[in-house]
């Protein structure tokens, strides 16, 4: 792996770990951290002499392309596209494409996950349903605030997913080592 490789592995993961925590907290990536990642790319490019930017131009607008129509029907947010264009600028269109489909099949696995868990939270919470009763029972003879439950949102983090396909394409390309990330 060449320093070029190993300085866009180092700015992927550092954007990656910015998305995923403040997806994290706040279901959402601020437009900042795309357009910071974004500003790298030309100047790495620049500095390491790398001026065939075909494969990242492409890489860049692939997921756009691709991705718009999800995003359309809601199946998927504008800050994940926006992940995946930026990704696609580093990687190129090739690894774009691999990282999209593992992505999708890790975001699948989460969903069914998040899906099982939510069944079995919810039964327990129908057995808790006497406790309830008997709480708001108190509250109102006590005079207390009423205490709702908020509704689990049927959402996943997807930028997790993203995230982990992205860290499975360097560990692959890791593994390989007889031709660096990019092939």
């Amino acid at each position: 792996m060449n320093m070029y490789e190993s300085t866009v592995i180092c700015v992927l993961l550092v954007y990656l770990t910015f998305c995923v925590a403040w997806d994290m907290k706040e279901y959402r990536i601020p437009d900042i951290f795309h357009i910071s990642a974004l500003l790298c790319v030309f100047p790495l490019h620049i500095v390491f002499e790398k001026y065939d930017i075909t494969s990242e131009l492409i890489g860049f607008l692939l997921p756009f392309a691709l991705l718009f129509p999800v995003y359309v029907i809601r199946g998927i947010g504008a800050g994940d596209v926006k992940m995946f264009c930026v990704i696609g600028a580093y990687t190129g269109y090739l690894r774009i494409v691999r990282c999209i489909v593992s992505a999708v099949i890790i975001g699948g696995i989460m969903s069914i996950t998040k899906l099982i868990i939510g069944k079995y939270v919810h039964r327990s919470k129908e057995r808790r349903n006497t406790f309830s009763l008997s709480m708001a029972n108190l509250s109102e003879i006590l005079r207390l605030p009423e205490i709702s439950m908020v509704s689990e949102s049927h959402r996943i983090h997807f930028s997790v997913a993203i995230a982990l396909s992205v860290i499975i394409e360097i560990l692959k390309a890791l593994l390989k080592q007889n031709g660096g990330f990019w092939n």
